[in-house]
């Protein structure tokens, strides 16, 4: 999958697997929604070895991602 998203306020084209979390059951604490970032590119560049140089939290973005996701259900 493939999004446009702002981080920030700065406009980044992101790549990567979403995975939607399991319900929690009677004998299964369930499982929450995952995203794993494969790319990240700005105006067309690939910056995605950028994001640990600039200290870019790699977690709040691809919360950034699942928010966004879950917004279309």
């Amino acid at each position: 999958m493939t999004l446009d998203i702002f981080y920030y306020g700065i406009k980044l084209m992101v790549r990567g697997t979403y995975t939607k979390g399991e319900p929690q059951t009677y004998d299964y604490e369930g499982s929450s929604d995952k995203f794993e970032i494969e790319g990240v590119s700005f105006n067309g560049s690939d910056i995605t070895e950028l994001l640990e140089a600039f200290n870019v939290d790699v977690n709040v973005l691809e919360q950034t991602i699942i928010d966004e996701v879950r917004t279309w259900d």
